[in-house]
């Protein structure tokens, strides 16, 4: 099932890393220069292509060019794969633990928020991973509150008699 859902999402990844890759070189040989100072390499395609990020494993204050995708679409694209990978194992965790998810995707999202506001640079404690935690995980929260005030009926609490 998550690798289905992997194949799904990466998807759309292909061709933004393509287009992105060629308008870089373009880009390269008209201006003379990267843009942004943004370098290019085969290895950082390749990578936004299997859908990691090298900034989840190798913090970006250690290592001076450290890939953190190759544009912002594959970056969401990442960001979102590693979060459904998190997501089944924390499911998988509440139910051999009999806790409720929402207890551990309310933990994540505050990890992410606290360690994107710290600054740490550990291995997939960085803000390059932190920052699609709080948001991925805020989200699916929201939304299970949305699913429950949308079960709950309204008229009983409109009604005035």
């Amino acid at each position: 099932m998550l690798l289905k859902r992997f194949i799904r999402i990466l998807a759309p990844a292909v061709p933004c890393a393509f287009f992105y890759s060629i308008t870089m070189i373009i880009y390269r040989i008209v201006e003379g220069n990267w843009f942004y100072d943004e370098s290019f390499s085969i290895i950082n395609l390749l990578a936004s292509l299997c859908g990691i990020q090298f900034a989840w494993f190798i913090p970006p204050g250690q290592v001076q060019g450290v890939i953190y995708g190759i544009n912002p679409p594959t970056w969401y694209i990442d960001s979102l794969l590693l979060c459904f990978v998190i997501m089944t194992f924390l499911v998988w965790l509440s139910n051999k633990t009999h806790i409720s998810p929402a207890f551990c995707f309310f933990f994540v999202a505050l990890m992410g928020a606290y360690t994107y506001k710290l600054g740490l640079n550990f291995p997939f404690l960085n803000w390059a991973a932190c920052r699609g935690y709080y948001a991925f995980f805020t989200g699916i929260l929201l939304a299970m509150f949305d699913r429950m005030l949308s079960s709950y009926k309204y008229d009983r609490i409109l009604r005035i008699r």
